[in-house]
């Protein structure tokens, strides 16, 4: 069965997040972001899905096909 992924959130720290969901068997499906959405397509590799504030309609949409969100932290060093 393929999981579907979605995160919320593109901090620096994405990428590895990509790679590692990958590399357990997620279908990374897009991002769910309010500072890229209007302003780009997509971020790396992933489409920019829908805004936070518009998370409700966007699961309506999606109902039953995504089964994992995973909120992206920023990691400040």
């Amino acid at each position: 069965m393929l999981k579907n992924l979605v995160f919320l959130g593109c901090s620096g720290n994405f990428q590895k997040f990509i790679t590692a969901a990958h590399a357990n068997g997620y279908h990374c499906l897009g991002i769910i972001d309010e500072h890229y959405w209007g302003s780009t397509e997509s971020w790396g590799g992933l489409p920019i899905l829908d805004t936070e504030k518009s998370m409700s309609t966007f699961l309506s949409r999606c109902a039953g096909t995504i089964y994992f969100f995973v909120r992206v932290p920023l990691i400040m060093r």
